[in-house]
């Protein structure tokens, strides 16, 4: 399978495909959980590098979470400075306790004032029992599109990740996964 040149992709590493997958494994009835992204920008594409799991003082209760804890901003601060500027804050990834991951309406407002900031794209995730999408900003319109991501394999590459038939976005066609 080979990527279409010239159409930007987000870049999903293998250990943030695990650990998103683990929790839409977890997730089932339990308080919601959060994080942020860290990642970079490959003009055209984005690529997440890492995340952070939920912190001590993060709020959760079934129906909603609030990061509260300073881990979050801690390690974006610090991977920016790690990394000379490379690497920072691209986006937030939570959990829902049933069904697919469908943001709310509260979560599509989140996202907005949160890509509001910025002129850069950012990808929000959410892992629910029924699996898990990525979710980014159309920087034309300002509205959010669902990726909805499945492994697939080209048999040579590792494993990689495919937008399912039928997005409604098409700016992002792909998501692969890099080691």
């Amino acid at each position: 399978m080979s990527l279409p040149p010239g159409i930007p992709k987000v870049l999903v590493r293998y250990a943030v495909v695990e650990f998103l997958t683990i929790q839409a494994g977890l997730c089932l009835g339990k308080p919601e959980q959060g994080g942020i992204f860290i990642g970079q920008y490959r003009t055209p594409h984005i690529e997440i590098t890492d995340y952070t799991r939920p912190g001590k003082t993060d709020r959760s209760a079934l129906y909603s979470f609030s990061k509260s804890d300073p881990i979050h901003q801690s390690v974006a601060t610090a991977r920016w400075h790690q990394s000379r500027g490379t690497e920072t804050y691209i986006g937030e990834w939570h959990s829902h306790p049933y069904g697919p991951p469908l943001p709310s309406t509260v979560d599509t407002n989140t996202w907005q004032g949160i890509s509001d900031k910025t002129s850069m794209p950012m990808v929000f995730a959410i892992a629910a029992p029924e699996g898990w999408a990525l979710y980014t900003v159309n920087q034309s319109n300002r509205r959010f599109k669902p990726n909805y991501c499945r492994y697939l394999s080209d048999g040579t590459s590792g494993k990689v990740f495919a937008i399912e038939p039928g997005s409604a976005l098409p700016h992002i066609t792909y998501c692969v996964v890099s080691p």
